[in-house]
């Protein structure tokens, strides 16, 4: 492993007067081994609305309890989806038996963001296809 993620789990500490959850966060290091979204990831992903931007490796699946946030290469990320290969010698991954990927998708902005748009209303992309967001 020649990496370091940070997973951010949510733990709930309490609750306000109105009954909302507080929450606050938990973060923890680990080694990882990083690796590029193929093609079929990528197209299988779009297909249900995703887009992964890098995969992660961890060396032993008891490591992850079921983060679905992540800090890497300071980047926040989303963690969309989790792969482990259970023994089936089909796919070739490569995998350790209880090694386990994580899938990340890069969060760009948040609720409160917006989309900015030109005068007509349209909203503006970049060149890679992305909506420009602004905090508003």
């Amino acid at each position: 492993m020649d990496d370091v993620i940070t997973l951010i789990q949510e733990v709930v500490i309490g609750h306000d007067q109105y009954g909302n959850e507080i929450i606050d966060t938990a973060e923890r290091e680990l080694f990882c081994r990083v690796y590029g979204v193929n093609r079929n990831e990528f197209y299988q992903a779009a297909a249900v609305g995703l887009k992964p931007d890098v995969i992660v490796r961890l060396s032993s699946a008891q490591d992850y309890f079921g983060e679905k946030q992540a800090r890497f290469h300071d980047d926040e990320y989303s963690i969309i989806r989790t792969v482990r290969d259970l023994g089936s010698f089909a796919g070739g991954s490569g995998m350790g038996l209880d090694e386990i990927e994580l899938v990340l998708s890069r969060k760009i902005g948040d609720a409160e963001d917006q989309y900015l748009t030109d005068e007509n209303g349209v909203a503006l992309l970049t060149d890679l296809g992305q909506f420009i967001t602004a905090r508003v």
